[in-house]
């Protein structure tokens, strides 16, 4: 715990001048409350905190809306922000789907050596680094994706002995129109689907055109990649995010995954809301 000592001369005047010290420290805070009517409770914070010390600092990291703390550098104060947690559908589905599989995990039937084993050996990508799951992880990853491309799959007790060929996917046309009230997808790829394949997709909430670093993707569904000449995402997106606003720009991403809870790599892509050209 960090002390605090006093000077032996302030120790003196502390000692023989009572009265003066609580008059100094009343004056004290007399102006910063004074600073705090003309400028605002923030303003008479930051008049208060470095003069009493740490104890007060400690004592009021947050008054009202106003959160204080402090960095290498400086005292400082910003508002509160209530923390979102904005449930959706499908995010309570994939929820539950990891508290399942992670109790099925102790089950007698599964293979936990050779999932220990897949996860050592089929590393994955997260953030632009490479990285081992473990068989546990490997195990819940891989029946959560095999439930939301075949619902009612029955419970994966070992991993794929044979890696599915998926196809090579390079990119996204990505279409969203106010007129009609359109938003389309369509896969560019090389190679063919194997049966039973599908694509996640999601989706950003409409951005202004000039944020370049999307965040808050939220799952939109899970649809038939075959789909010709497009996929039609509108109704689900809108349950999500509203209605299409001209000149906003959605982020996109897909994957393709397959029941046997194989998956492939994002794909990403933006599209700016335009008017359904005449």
């Amino acid at each position: 715990m960090k002390k605090f000592f006093l000077t032996k001369s302030a120790r003196k005047f502390i000692q023989w001048r009572p009265v003066t010290f609580v008059i100094t420290i009343l004056f004290v805070v007399a102006c910063s409350l004074f600073t705090g009517l003309l400028f605002g409770k923030v303003a008479c914070l930051f008049a208060v905190i470095p003069i009493l010390g740490p104890a007060f600092n400690d004592l009021y990291k947050k008054w009202g809306k106003e959160v204080f703390s402090h960095n290498h550098y400086m005292l400082y104060g910003r508002s509160y922000k209530i923390p979102r947690n904005k449930k959706t559908n499908a995010q309570a589905v994939r929820r539950q789907y990891i508290r399942d599989y992670s109790k099925a995990w102790k089950d007698d039937t599964v293979e936990q050596v050779n999932w220990n084993n897949f996860g050592a050996t089929h590393p994955i990508e997260k953030k632009g680094r490479i990285i081992y799951l473990t068989g546990q992880a490997t195990f819940v990853q891989f029946n959560v994706i095999a439930q939301m491309a075949t619902s009612g799959v029955s419970l994966l007790t070992t991993p794929p002995v044979v890696d599915t060929l998926f196809p090579i996917l390079t990119g996204l046309t990505v279409v969203t129109e106010t007129l009609v009230d359109s938003f389309t997808i369509s896969p560019i790829k090389i190679g063919d689907y194997p049966s039973g394949m599908m694509l996640e997709i999601m989706c950003t909430p409409q951005l202004s055109k000039g944020t370049f670093t999307p965040k808050k993707f939220k799952l939109v569904g899970i649809f038939d990649p075959t789909v010709t000449p497009a996929i039609d995402i509108t109704s689900a997106y809108e349950a999500l995010f509203g209605v299409l606003q001209l000149g906003m720009k959605i982020f996109v991403k897909a994957r393709l995954i397959m029941p046997t809870g194989e998956s492939d790599l994002w794909v990403s892509q933006n599209s700016i809301v335009i008017i359904h050209p005449a």
